[in-house]
Parts: C-alpha cells; structure tokens; sequence
C-alpha cells in the first residue's frame, strides 16, 4: 500500500508517499517511479518496489527512491536520532 503525505521537516516540507514494507512497517519515499534504465544516476543506488522490497537498483529496476536520499534534515533519518528515526 502507497500513501500520500507531507515530510514533516520544516526544512523540507515536500510532498511524499508511505510505502508499507513486507515487514508491516512504513517507509517515507520521493513521489514518482523511477526507471533505471531512463535514470541511471540511480544505478546500484537503494530502490523500494511498490510491493515494499528495498533493493539494490540494477538496469531494469523500477521503484521509489528513499526519502532520506534527498531530504535536506537527513539527519532526522538516521538511527540513533533522539527523535528515534522518525519524521
């Protein structure tokens, strides 16, 4: 499953989906599906499929890009965080 959100950092406040992972937990990704094969700066970076997979992108992968990749507070992301990971 796929939900539309808002990153909750005041330094980005960019629109974002909740992919539900195969674990049951949620992970914040970029809108929009990426091609590899038409965006390979993408190429052995980590994907998520929209049936909740985290992998490494080959040429043919299709998937979300993680939002902490691109988030300008890519320190709220990180484990160890006070704010425990969470946005």
């Amino acid at each position: 499953m796929i939900y539309s959100a808002k990153c909750s950092s005041p330094k980005c406040n960019r629109n974002v989906v909740w992919i539900k992972m195969q674990s049951g937990k949620k992970m914040i990704c970029d809108p929009g599906i990426v091609c590899v094969a038409d965006h390979p700066e993408h190429l052995g970076k980590k994907l998520v499929t929209g049936d909740g997979l985290v992998v490494t992108a080959t040429r043919d992968t299709i998937g979300f890009v993680p939002h902490w990749a691109t988030c300008p507070d890519t320190a709220r992301f990180r484990k160890g965080n006070p704010n425990g990971g969470r946005t």
